[in-house]
């Protein structure tokens, strides 16, 4: 599972940042000021669910050349994480506070609860820097009790750039058992080196879920009654005719920050319907703004459980604005629930 995790998040960003002199340099891109996400793993939700239904088997993923481990990745909608960036950047651990750290030496050090990280952070943006280095060499970051991976950096000696001091970012999952400490840094090929590790934010998971279900669903507009009907002992909302449009309110708590949008439906037919979170403000004649979409695609004689977490994140504001769900659903298809995640 750990090696799996790691598989997915650890993806190098090179930051070409040098600043002269013996200080530490600053990246010289702009810090992102929005909200990231690290990369989802593809159809990880429908994966596991498949699996938890009995659709799939274990034995005919491994024939699909399917990870099972990967339905627990960051892809899944109980497991994708929330980026919380820091105004300013914080040093986790900086070895010129003790001594230089040598060839094949390994250091640990803690990340949640210094620099304001939270204890509930599963991963973190950081910056590492290769400090003075006495030689080529490289540095690997990577979780305590986990596996090393590849470098996150590599270097020459300071005096052949002149006195510069390399900087890359990275994110990096912390340690999730067995954790006397959360990262690992070590040394390979140089002499000897400083390194610092900086902070600029972390990911926690998404840890609340609003429930949209079938029966909250009303329809929009000139709809005859026998259009539509809501299934007692299936639990979904079907158009029977024509394509008609339907709505329904959304309550999510005040403040929180919204990260994902995820539905459970139903789609037998060659028509593909598309249905979107949207924002109204409560005091103007704006209209509404589309926040999250999803889609169903192609005809499948099982659920299907399209999830959008790819739009910006929003912070819930009940005083400005109102919340509601819209589709133009095509007949024959069903919708079971919505479910919205956040912090």
């Amino acid at each position: 599972m750990k090696k799996a995790i790691l598989t997915i998040v650890l993806g190098l960003l090179v930051v070409p940042a040098f600043a002269q002199g013996n200080g530490v340099n600053q990246p010289a891109a702009p810090r992102a000021d929005g909200l990231v996400y690290l990369p989802p793993g593809p159809d990880a939700g429908d994966l596991e669910r498949r699996l938890m239904n009995g659709q799939l088997t274990e034995d005919e993923m491994a024939k699909l050349g399917l990870d099972p481990e990967a339905t627990k990745g960051i892809g899944s909608p109980t497991d994708h994480l929330l980026f919380t960036p820091r105004s300013t950047p914080c040093d986790l651990y900086d070895s010129r506070l003790s001594t230089r750290m040598v060839a094949g030496e390994t250091r640990s050090f803690d990340v949640r609860g210094v620099c304001s990280v939270p204890n509930d952070a599963a991963a973190i943006s950081m910056t590492i820097v290769a400090v003075d280095a006495a030689a080529k060499g490289n540095f690997q970051v990577w979780a305590y009790n986990g596996s090393a991976g590849a470098a996150v950096i590599n270097f020459g000696p300071g005096a052949a750039y002149g006195l510069y001091n390399l900087i890359n970012g990275v994110n990096m999952r912390l340690c999730t058992s067995g954790c006397t400490y959360d990262l690992n840094v070590k040394l390979n090929f140089a002499s000897s080196s400083h390194v610092l590790v900086s902070v600029n934010g972390w990911y926690t998971p998404l840890s609340g879920v609003t429930t949209v279900g079938g029966a909250s669903f009303i329809p929009d507009g000139n709809v005859d009654i026998g259009d539509w009907f809501f299934s007692f002992s299936g639990g979904y909302l079907r158009d029977t005719n024509v394509s008609d449009c339907f709505v329904a309110p959304v309550a999510l708590p005040h403040g929180s920050s919204v990260g994902g949008f995820c539905g459970s439906l139903y789609d037998n037919t060659a028509s593909d319907s598309t249905f979107d979170l949207r924002q109204r403000p409560n005091f103007a004649d704006t209209g509404s703004t589309i926040l999250y979409s999803v889609a169903t695609t192609g005809a499948a004689t099982t659920y299907q459980n399209p999830c959008d977490y790819s739009s910006p994140i929003f912070t819930v504001d009940n005083v400005n604005y109102t919340y509601f769900i819209t589709t133009c659903m095509a007949p024959d298809h069903r919708i079971y629930s919505f479910r919205i995640y956040y912090n």
